[in-house]
């Protein structure tokens, strides 16, 4: 079984990490609901609405599991520019508990995996995600929980599409520093 959760866990993080072709890559990510305020999960009337998580989408949906499961408040697991292992917990304080929990749970170096603080934990990115994806129309050419920026990252194939998807946004009532766009026009491939 660990060796099943191992080889989901490593094509899961290089799913994550597909092509894609940017138009530019100076300009800075666009923060809707740019405010403070606290990481609010989903109000328990919309999670109500939405469907079971299947575990199917995977690592997202363990991921979820896991945030609701470990003490900590899991928020992801990657490997930053200088292959370092990283850990982000929306409880840092409770790294070594976490590190005990997860390090069975996970093939990934916890143990030595140096923690980050995250403001959001990955079963609040997982439901507000499922929550907002549906009522995009039309879609993003990306989306996805980001969990090294933890936040939910969204991205337009054209300045028009993503003019479009910045102001389906704003009409929405987001939680304070949630979602970010990426200004570059994207096309996805893989």
């Amino acid at each position: 079984m660990r060796i099943v959760v191992g080889v989901v866990t490593v094509l899961a993080l290089v799913a994550c990490h597909a092509r894609y072709r940017a138009s530019s890559t100076a300009a800075p990510v666009i923060h809707l609901a740019d405010c403070r305020g606290p990481a609010r999960s989903l109000p328990d009337s919309l999670a109500r609405r939405l469907p079971p998580r299947t575990g199917r989408m995977q690592p997202d949906d363990q991921w979820a599991d896991l945030a609701l499961t470990t003490p900590g408040g899991f928020a992801g697991v990657f490997y930053d520019s200088a292959h370092t292992p990283i850990l982000q917990l929306a409880h840092p304080e409770l790294a070594d508990t976490a590190k005990a929990v997860l390090a069975k749970k996970l093939a990934f170096p916890v143990r030595r995996a140096v923690v980050r603080p995250a403001r959001w934990d990955f079963a609040q990115l997982v439901d507000w995600f499922n929550y907002l994806y549906p009522r995009l129309s039309p879609g993003p050419s990306l989306a996805d929980k980001d969990e090294a920026l933890n936040r939910i990252r969204l991205a337009a194939s054209s300045p028009a599409a993503r003019d479009h998807l910045i102001q389906t946004l704003k009409a929405m009532d987001l939680p304070c520093d949630l979602v970010i766009v990426d200004p570059r026009d994207f096309t996805v491939s893989y």
